[in-house]
């Protein structure tokens, strides 16, 4: 409050010191004189710098202040803020972990109380880390000894590998210095994923998901089913996110597939994607979905190797007969066409002239072009 009122003096006291005080005026400022003939000044008398500008060899720092949005516009001041006491902050790195809770905008406000949620778990115990590192690193979460442990909501790697970490801590002897580290560690997991817990074991029991927890049906490496415009597949997940495209909210899955280049089979990237559904779904009615949940896994097993023994029999050039649908990838999605006829194969052709794919894209899988399957 004191502050506005500084400002709104210090503005009142310049606008009179404006007014009042002799200075010089702007060429607009000066009264038309008619019987004279306007010259316009000369480029070359024109400066728009003070000759002293930038002449002290002085480093001048400038501080955010209290004003500022954070994004765009800055309140510069040129005096630091009050600095944290250093007791304050001894003590605060000192603890072995820290927990940041922020409000659930999710549940219901009662008597203007909010309730909270996880949003933020840092490891700061060098013990603690060092053991969490290669369990971590099989979701492909790689942590640095030598730093801080951060993790995020919705703490996806903590969640699929919280069971490694409870048995590492039954194994981990009573003498072990880590072992109270990991007990911490292991309450603020029950803590973080309870409801969760709870949510997870009523939803699939009955065979239900909901939008917001989808992601815990696609662990790494776990394998996925779907289908595109013309055949079921399988592939292989990498990792999950949530993210918003031209609007709509979506859960991507990052995954990989088997596909034949022409000459031998390769993983190549594909992105799946459930956009945002309201309410619970059956599983089996998303478009992509975990293999083990599919009823006929041995019959789609059995019609995938088959596809894969024709590919193989389809090598180089190839001359068939065919009767049915050609799909053609087209700026608003694919046109369908009748064929009936020879047709020539020719996969490597078709990368190399039709893709414009080179022969190093054919080999290695991590620079081949991402394929997307939609909702």
């Amino acid at each position: 409050m004191l502050g506005f009122i500084g400002d709104a003096i210090s503005d009142v006291a310049w606008k009179w010191k404006y007014k009042l005080l002799p200075r010089k005026k702007s060429p607009l400022e000066v009264p038309v004189d008619i019987e004279k003939e306007y010259e316009e000044e000369d480029i070359e008398d024109i400066t728009s710098k003070d000759p002293t500008f930038g002449t002290d060899a002085v480093i001048q720092t400038l501080y955010e202040g209290k004003r500022s949005d954070g994004m765009r516009n800055f309140d510069w001041r040129t005096f630091p803020p009050k600095p944290i006491s250093k007791s304050f902050v001894k003590a605060r790195d000192r603890v072995a972990i820290k927990v940041y809770k922020v409000k659930d905008d999710d549940k219901d406000q009662v008597s203007g109380r909010f309730a909270l949620k996880y949003h933020r778990i840092d490891v700061q115990n060098p013990l603690l880390i060092s053991v969490l590192e290669p369990i971590l690193k099989k979701e492909n979460f790689i942590l640095n000894v030598d730093d801080i442990a951060t993790f995020k909501e919705p703490f996806r790697p903590l969640w699929f590998c919280q069971d490694a970490i409870r048995d590492l801590y039954q194994e981990t002897s009573k003498d072990s210095p880590v072992k109270g580290y990991m007990q911490l560690f292991i309450r603020v997991l029950d803590e973080c994923f309870r409801d969760l817990k709870i949510k997870r074991h009523h939803l699939l029991d009955k065979g239900l998901i909901d939008y917001k927890i989808a992601w815990i049906l696609f662990p790494r490496d776990s394998t996925i089913y779907s289908y595109g415009m013309n055949s079921e597949f399988i592939t292989r997940v990498d990792n999950t996110e949530y993210r918003r495209n031209d609007g709509v909210n979506e859960l991507v899955i990052n995954s990989k597939a088997i596909s034949f280049n022409g000459r031998r089979f390769i993983w190549t990237k594909k992105e799946l994607v459930i956009e945002f559904f309201v309410g619970n779904k059956p599983i089996r009615e998303l478009r992509h979905y975990p293999f083990d949940m599919h009823p006929d896994k041995a019959s789609i097993q059995d019609r995938l190797l088959a596809r894969g023994r024709k590919a193989l029999d389809l090598q180089g050039l190839s001359y068939c007969s065919y009767s049915g649908i050609s799909l053609e990838p087209g700026i608003r999605g694919y046109t369908k066409h009748n064929v009936e006829g020879r047709i020539l194969v020719d996969v490597v052709g078709y990368n190399t002239y039709h893709l414009a794919k080179g022969k190093r894209e054919d080999q290695d899988p991590d620079i081949e072009a991402p394929a997307k399957e939609d909702h």
